[in-house]
């Protein structure tokens, strides 16, 4: 089949259009639709803290998202389980936390992929976002994640209850700072504009201690609390188990 020259320049602009798309796909999401708000929490399952974070949430009628740190899985297979039971969003943080700017694509790839695994091995659904460790990403990382259908997830509310607990131990000290510091980002914000993606750490105890509070401050400000792929968009957050892919070792 041959082609004139007008229809192979138009065959040349659709390409070039079909790759202008797939590098808007690319960039990362911070914050939900105005209105919105999700509570996110990372590196878990942790034995210590995520059951009564649990409870919290349950207390309150609140669904948050759950990025789940691999290597956490095996020996808290039943907290992941109470997590999905519960009907919150399970998201993907690596297998042991790298810089994954730091890394190989291959590297990247087992990353993501063996914890994909023992998350799908465990409750049987394959997640459709990840959020990369210390929220460090660039275009590479991003057109990996493009490729085994992840969204990146960042946020544009930072609770910095690791740095709390790091200045002041883990105590009441400590939990205050992390929930005043949400209250900061929050009272600056308008929920007309504005959406929220909040960032805290299942492994310190701010995240159950004033979870309560902060729950209640949220609303009271008028945003309604959701999953993270309920607040920026209508659809499910998990795609089909059938689309796993192959897995790699995490040795």
């Amino acid at each position: 089949m041959r082609f004139s020259r007008p229809d192979l320049c138009l065959c040349i602009a659709w390409v070039l259009i079909a790759f202008a798309g797939l590098q808007s796909v690319c960039a990362s999401i911070d914050k939900c639709q105005p209105g919105k708000w999700a509570l996110t929490f990372d590196d878990g399952p942790d034995r210590r803290n995520t059951l009564d974070l649990l409870i919290a949430l349950k207390r309150n009628n609140v669904h948050a998202t759950f990025f789940i740190v691999g290597c956490n899985v095996e020996e808290n297979s039943d907290i992941l389980k109470g997590i999905h039971a519960d009907g919150h969003e399970v998201a993907v943080h690596t297998w042991n936390h790298p810089d994954l700017t730091t890394q190989t694509d291959d590297e990247i790839r087992e990353q993501i992929n063996s914890t994909m695994s023992v998350i799908y091995k465990t409750i049987g659904v394959k997640p459709t976002l990840m959020r990369p460790p210390y929220g460090y990403t660039n275009e590479r990382v991003n057109r990996i994640m493009v490729e085994l259908d992840l969204e990146v997830i960042l946020w544009n509310v930072d609770s910095k209850d690791w740095k709390h607990v790091d200045m002041y131990g883990e105590n009441e000290t400590a939990w205050e700072a992390t929930k005043q510091t949400m209250l900061t980002y929050l009272h600056k914000m308008n929920p007309e504009k504005d959406g929220g993606i909040s960032l805290q750490h299942d492994k310190h105890r701010a995240s159950v201690e004033k979870l309560d509070e902060i729950i209640d401050a949220v609303r009271k400000e008028g945003y309604d609390l959701s999953t993270v792929t309920q607040c920026i968009s209508d659809r499910g957050g998990y795609s089909s188990p059938t689309v796993i892919r192959r897995v790699y070792s995490a040795s």
